[in-house]
């Protein structure tokens, strides 16, 4: 993968209406990430986040490789990642100039190494840290969002602060079993920060509880209730997939968990969905999560109808303790693809947005297409409008 660049005039006014020029590109990953060698200029998958309560900055995250060990070199050249080494990069940006920098922390590096040498701690990263302290490795696919700061009468506000949640996959560093943090092979992680970088609390474990040691959860986002109306205003979320199984066609069921101590504990997950994925098609994959100004909870995932994708809606009203029966959302596709979100456009309208694979004949070209639906609250947990 190469470099990424976000569209920062789109990006800013998709997250709040705040000046920008559309259509301006900026590099997020500038700085402390090399143009060359490869693996340290490789990064892809971004997430990004805008502080509602105080749009000045944006904070972007990637799969980052900045600290792995260089490629090798002669006939024996390989690339692989440095065991040990965290892969979730974090990137700070004022919005009115768009010029992001990454942060150097201290943690374990490899990043002066070249393979296959070790890594090494403490060493300069520019990933989230604290990780390696806690005996765990950041795996990348990360999310991030804003909430307020609770106090210490637990009380959520804004006049505390705001705090931004980083939500990743985490592996275990240690390879006995018995010296590891958790059962599986990835969970699920989220780090905070009150002050934009400055200091990171430890990450904490959202799927420990009820994963099994041949469990690798997946695909997470993050959300904070950040609407002052909300009965639950303040209360975390995180949205995944709980791959139960190493072998082909496992057990996938949609999860939630939430957090009501600003992100250092995590509820028991709430499953969502059916488990089944078998050959007939019946996989699932690529939750996202809102909150809406009233404090229900929308949970959005890719499922399967007859082996063709769908998109299926949950929605809690008891700040996710309990979500009523999903319901489908569209008609059934080949491949609607595994990118959705959904956000409040409204107090009583909600906007679902995915990305629909279709094949062309006779080229056969991969066409994607971006779609907008409306959801109106006046009927049951939505429904879409033309």
């Amino acid at each position: 993968m190469r470099r990424f660049t976000m569209l920062a005039g789109v990006a800013a006014a998709a997250a709040l209406a705040v000046p920008a020029v559309a259509g301006a590109d900026s590099l997020v990953t500038t700085g402390a990430s090399p143009t060359t060698p490869f693996p340290q200029n490789k990064q892809n998958e971004p997430g990004l986040a805008l502080n509602q309560a105080d749009p000045t900055t944006l904070v972007a995250g990637a799969n980052e490789e900045i600290d792995n060990a260089l490629c090798g070199t002669g006939l024996d050249s390989n690339c692989p990642f440095t065991f040990g080494v965290g892969g979730s990069g974090v990137y700070f940006a004022p919005v009115a100039t768009m010029a992001f920098t990454q942060p150097t922390y201290s943690g374990f590096t490899a990043r002066d190494r070249v393979t296959p040498q070790p890594g090494h701690a403490p060493g300069p990263i520019g990933t989230v840290p604290n990780y390696y302290e806690a005996g765990l490795v950041s795996d990348g696919d990360p999310t991030l969002a804003f909430g307020p700061v609770r106090d210490s009468s637990g009380h959520f506000s804004y006049a505390n602060g705001s705090r931004l949640y980083y939500s990743n996959l985490t592996s275990n560093r240690a390879t006995v079993r018995t010296e590891q943090t958790f059962k599986g092979f990835e969970a699920i992680a989220v780090s905070h920060t009150d002050d934009l970088g400055a200091v990171w609390s430890a990450p904490a474990i959202v799927s420990e509880t009820r994963q099994s040691s041949t469990t690798f959860s997946d695909k997470p986002t993050v959300w904070a209730d950040n609407a002052e109306s909300s009965k639950f205003f303040g209360r975390a979320y995180v949205c995944y997939t709980q791959f139960k199984s190493q072998q082909a066609n496992g057990p996938a069921p949609i999860a939630v968990s939430h957090s009501t101590d600003g992100g250092d504990t995590w509820s028991r997950p709430v499953t969502l969905s059916a488990s089944a994925n078998n050959k007939n098609g019946t996989g699932r994959q690529g939750c996202s999560v809102r909150t809406d100004s009233a404090g229900n909870v929308y949970a959005v995932w890719e499922d399967t109808v007859k082996k063709q994708s769908v998109f299926r809606m949950a929605v809690s009203t008891d700040g996710g303790k309990t979500f009523g029966k999903p319901r489908r959302r569209g008609k059934p596709r080949l491949d609607a693809g595994q990118n959705s979100s959904v956000a409040q456009e409204t107090p009583k309208r909600k906007i679902c947005a995915w990305i629909e694979r279709q094949f062309q004949s006779p080229v056969k070209n991969l066409v994607m297409q971006h779609r907008l639906r409306s959801l109106s609250l006046r009927h049951p947990y939505g429904r879409l409008m033309p």
